[in-house]
């Protein structure tokens, strides 16, 4: 490893080939080149099968890299800051048969700065007593309930499944955070600038950035039942779904997982620094059961309707920021540069004219590299049977 006077920026290829002229240069690193801050990322000696190493030692010429987990393994996990672009050398030792070996790789860190976020919540709510909806499911025909709620990409909402069967639809109350044509519920917007250091200004033309959103629904209905007070209760087998499909496992026009929507994500472009406004409309609808359980023949309260619901859409908006490197599968991770919370939160009978909408805090910005959940079921699967029921206080006789 060259000493730290021999290790900054404006030296560091020099260095570089002195490292490896000084013990030889046998295996490369694998792993990627292009880095967001906040981020961390698999390395590894490219090392023949059948081949042992001795010995091995990792090191980062900057205090931006440091490792995470063991640094003497032939794979090592390199975690990055976010506190200024750098150009940093990651270095291995390591021995073979007994001879000494190095490798070293340059990498490329670019700052990401996520500005003061502005929310606003515009909307306000309506409802309707339009359609019908699927809220209960059977049970599968023999053997326990299956749900797949993760899987690599991600992007297949149809690996979601059930083994059980949807029952019949059922009249519902809809209510939704805006009136009909009116302004949008929720709004976020907000500056992100990415900064690539001086030896690679063209860095940030691998790094993506943009709003990634996630969402867990909760909720419960009363019904004019007696004896009075019976409720059906919002069930879901995940707890936190992805918000990005615009239909039920029928990606949209605009749909790109895991963003929010293709509108609100975007590549760096040109050099040394570029910047974007990111916008994200939200107006989220619910559905609820308008009667206690009218699909149950020997229910005796089945066809009591609704008197009162509350329910929410618990909203975590991320601003999200992944490279598009593939190396080691590097562009399949995205890793949080901010978050908020936000909600929606239903009632009925809907009350007009003041919006359901409550807004968290500002942007909170991760002490260190955090990893957004993606390989989880879609938001708007999640949000409809037979991941979401309502589930009624009673069981159906039999």
């Amino acid at each position: 490893m060259p000493d730290e006077s021999s290790s900054s920026s404006s030296s560091s290829s020099s260095s570089s080939s002195s490292s490896s002229s000084s013990c030889g240069d046998k295996y490369p690193i694998l792993g990627l080149d292009d880095v967001p801050g906040l981020s961390k990322y698999k390395y590894k000696i490219d090392v023949p099968g059948g081949v042992s190493l001795t010995e091995i030692k990792w090191e980062v010429d900057k205090t931006t890299a440091t490792f995470e987990g063991p640094t003497n393994q032939v794979e090592a996990t390199v975690k990055y800051a976010n506190t200024t672009a750098d150009w940093i050398e990651l270095y291995v030792e390591y021995k073979v048969d007994g001879v000494l070996y190095c490798s070293d790789r340059q990498i490329a860190l670019v700052k990401v700065d996520v500005g003061t976020g502005t929310f606003t919540k515009p909307g306000k709510p309506s409802g309707s007593a339009a359609g019908a909806l699927p809220f209960l499911v059977n049970p599968p025909a023999s053997g326990p309930p299956t749900w797949v709620t993760t899987h690599d990409p991600g992007s297949n909402c149809s690996d979601f499944t059930y083994n059980g069967t949807s029952q019949a639809a059922e009249v519902r109350k809809k209510v939704f955070s805006m009136t009909a044509g009116g302004s949008v519920a929720y709004k976020a917007v907000t500056k992100v600038t990415l900064t690539a250091p001086t030896e690679k200004p063209t860095a940030l033309q691998q790094i993506q950035v943009g709003y990634i959103q996630h969402l867990s629904p909760s909720g419960s209905a009363t019904y004019a039942t007696s004896p009075a007070g019976k409720k059906r209760t919002v069930t879901n087998p995940a707890t936190t779904g992805l918000d990005w499909l615009s239909g039920v496992c029928n990606p949209g026009d605009t749909d790109e997982w895991p963003w929010y929507d293709e509108g609100v994500r975007a590549t760096g472009t040109g050099i040394g620094s570029w910047n974007k406004t990111f916008t994200l409309n939200d107006s989220p609808v619910l559905s609820m059961p308008a009667k206690y359980n009218p699909n149950c023949a020997t229910e005796p309260n089945k066809d009591k309707a609704i008197t009162v619901a509350a329910a929410k859409d618990a909203f975590k908006i991320h601003v999200g920021a992944r490279t598009l490197d593939t190396d080691l599968g590097a562009d399949k991770l995205y890793f949080d540069e901010a978050h908020t919370t936000w909600d929606a939160n239903y009632a009925w009978p809907v009350v007009a004219g003041t919006s359901i909408i409550s807004l968290g805090g500002a942007w909170t910005k991760p002490g260190s590299a955090t990893e957004i959940s993606v390989n989880i079921v879609p938001a708007v699967t999640l949000g409809n049977a037979p991941f979401q029921r309502w589930i009624p206080d009673d069981p159906c006789p039999p």
